[in-house]
């Protein structure tokens, strides 16, 4: 009884071609009607040299088949089923931009393979893992180029990380603000109000990228830092076998300075994690980044009415204080105020 209270059709206006089947078997009852009335004035036996066609019997057949061959089409093209497919009330939209940074410290290998293979580790696993949402992937040294960009195609972007080496890269460089600009344009072109900027990298000049990591997060999108090195760091070869070496002759070593990479991701209002031999890095990446989402589509209404209510408001999500906007709630996190219905969405 249940499965038949399910019943319906998925193309329900296919029901309205039963008109023309009727019409069609209308004209052909008439047709053998008309047959008849010769059968009214004739003698029986005379009739089959008189009517030409098909047997009395074999109209009638032809008229019942015709009527239960197209019943059984239009219910057909109708599409009946018997089960209703769950659906989401809502389909998680979050953005990702991946940043890697190629600059040529990244060849550094004071954590095996390198610096960079491990990062691409990184991103794969990330990538794997990440079933919700869009992602980016940009690298950037002196410049910034999109790899490809906001797509929920996770095989296109892991198929392109073997290609990328430092090698690739024109100019040399470690520029964190052309790659939060370069991110910034991937979240706009995709209509994203909010989204995630992860840097991946081992370098990072606050002084250059601080107040732009500010602006990002005031627009809605969050800076995070996943750092790549040690603090002791080692020599960079080449593919001569020898060391780089800096303008002087003195052979490069780039240490991994934490400082500068906290107080970004402090101030673009993401989370710094240190790249670790297991997953608790991308364990905290992905669940800071489904975190943050889930807070962004918290409401809070704040109606008197629904303010006696005894509801917890959500985590960052706060009203203005002595606005009367009516229900909605302003979000912390993405600065902006946000209608919302009477239930309170997680």
């Amino acid at each position: 009884m249940s499965a038949f209270a399910e019943f319906h059709f998925l193309r329900p206006l296919w029901s309205l071609a039963l008109l023309p089947l009727l019409v069609l078997l209308w004209l052909m009852v008439k047709s053998r009607l008309a047959s008849r009335s010769w059968e009214l004035v004739c003698d029986a036996a005379l009739l089959p040299y008189i009517l030409t066609g098909t047997s009395v019997r074999q109209r009638r057949l032809s008229i019942i088949l015709t009527g239960i061959g197209g019943l059984l089409v239009i219910l057909a093209l109708a599409g009946p089923v018997w089960e209703k497919l769950p659906q989401p009330v809502f389909t998680r939209s979050s953005a990702l931009v991946l940043a890697l940074d190629l600059s040529r410290s990244m060849d550094a290998a004071d954590i095996s393979p390198s610096r960079l293979l491990r990062a691409r580790f990184k991103i794969a696993d990330i990538l794997q893992r990440r079933t919700d949402g869009q992602t980016a992937l940009l690298v950037y040294a002196g410049d910034s180029f999109i790899v490809t960009p906001l797509t929920d195609d996770s095989a296109t972007i892991t198929s392109q990380l073997q290609a990328l080496t430092t090698e690739i890269m024109p100019v040399p460089g470690n520029n964190t603000l052309l790659a939060l600009h370069q991110a910034e344009q991937l979240l706009k072109q995709a209509g994203a109000a909010n989204g995630e900027i992860l840097l991946i990298t081992d370098e990072i000049d606050f002084e250059q990228a601080g107040d732009f990591a500010a602006d990002l997060h005031d627009q809605g999108y969050q800076v995070s830092v996943l750092a790549v090195g040690t603090e002791q760091g080692v020599p960079i070869p080449q593919a001569d076998g020898s060391f780089l070496k800096d303008s002087n002759g003195g052979i490069v070593v780039p240490v991994l300075l934490e400082e500068p990479m906290r107080r970004l991701a402090a101030t673009g209002g993401g989370i710094y994690q240190r790249l670790a031999p297991g997953d608790e890095d991308t364990d905290s990446l992905l669940e800071y980044f489904a975190g943050h989402e889930r807070t962004r589509i918290a409401c809070w209404n704040t109606s008197p009415a629904m303010s006696r209510k005894a509801r917890s408001r959500p985590p960052n999500c706060k009203p203005i204080p002595g606005a009367n906007r009516g229900p909605g709630c302003y979000c912390w996190c993405c600065r902006c105020w946000r209608a919302c219905s009477a239930a309170v969405i997680w």
